[in-house]
């Protein structure tokens, strides 16, 4: 939540983001993945590097073990989301510098704490209906309804009003999308952790089914039986 007093400090969240890993807190559960668009969505993928310590980027803050970053973690109890906390309470609590308040509540009241922003840090997904990068990208506009955590760069939000009404070449389009996302990146405006992932299995005979469709829907018109 970007309205949070120490969550606006971009150092708060730059430490947050060097200390949790997707790798570690989604092992077991889905595909790892720090990167603000789902892996097959975007062609380069060199996420930016965050080599400073936690040390390095609170201390200046006056932010130490005598006097660490408290924040409280909002998660429903729904499935995994109860583990995938857990592990990144523990992983931020292995720092002196963090401690973390776990708040479980259900399905509903997360819907209405992240609507309602009463919230400081909080767990969130998205996903979209057909194969666009730029559906990921949205949500951060500024006047966006689904904009839950208050981001707010006037520069994210031109280059997405030029994807939306501007006509573009698919480079353009590519490397206005790679900007976006890479101007999320710097501001640390989310902590990805992973992408979904959903196995299916259908009948050999069963044809008209798209399988390189990463929006993952099958559309009935298109079925058919091969009769042999």
């Amino acid at each position: 939540n970007l309205a949070e007093p120490l969550l606006r400090h971009i150092a708060v969240r730059h430490a947050i983001r060097t200390v949790v890993s997707s790798l570690e807190v989604s092992h077991g559960f889905e595909i790892p993945n720090h990167f603000v668009l789902p892996k097959t969505m975007v062609m380069a993928q060199n996420s930016l590097q965050f080599k400073v310590s936690p040390e390095q980027l609170l201390n200046s803050m006056d932010i130490d073990a005598a006097n660490p970053v408290q924040l409280t973690l909002t998660y429903d109890n729904q499935g995994y989301h109860n583990q995938i906390a857990q592990r990144i309470i523990r992983t931020l609590s292995q720092s002196d510098l963090f401690r973390i308040v776990p708040e479980e509540v259900s399905w509903q009241q997360l819907l209405q704490k992240r609507e309602l922003r009463q919230f400081q840090l909080i767990r969130s997904g998205w996903c979209a209906d057909h194969r666009d990068p730029v559906l990921f990208l949205l949500p951060f506009h500024s006047q966006s309804p689904d904009n839950k955590s208050g981001y707010h760069n006037e520069q994210v939000d031109e280059m997405l009003t030029q994807l939306k009404t501007q006509p573009l070449s698919p480079l353009e389009r590519e490397q206005l999308i790679l900007r976006i996302v890479y101007q999320l990146e710097s501001d640390i405006a989310i902590l990805p952790l992973f992408q979904y992932q959903r196995r299916i299995a259908f009948d050999p005979t069963i044809e008209g089914i798209d399988v390189e469709n990463d929006s993952e829907v099958i559309y009935s018109k298109d079925l058919y039986r091969d009769k042999e």
